[in-house]
């Protein structure tokens, strides 16, 4: 499959299509992996079990992608979102 993005930098469009084979959503991801390690125990102290690694992958369908013409992101919370493409 192919995907079309656009970047968008200091006023300037570049165009960036590629193709790919899987989409996966990173989970428990973050720069502060002891933050992360603390968030997957508070949650098991709710009972929602952790997961056996981190970061956990979960595959995503590529439909929900077509609906949708923008996604937006800074590069200062990048790193702690879930990732798009694999």
């Amino acid at each position: 499959m192919m995907i079309d993005l656009s970047l968008e930098r200091k006023g300037k469009r570049t165009p960036l299509r590629f193709a790919y084979a899987r989409m996966v959503n990173a989970g428990y991801t973050g720069r502060n992996q002891a933050e992360v390690r603390r968030h997957i125990e508070e949650l098991a102290k709710k009972g929602i079990p952790g997961p056996p690694t981190t970061p956990t992958l979960y595959p995503v369908f590529a439909a929900p992608w077509s609906r949708t013409r923008r996604l937006r992101s800074t590069a200062a919370k990048l790193a702690e979102k879930p990732s798009m493409c694999s």
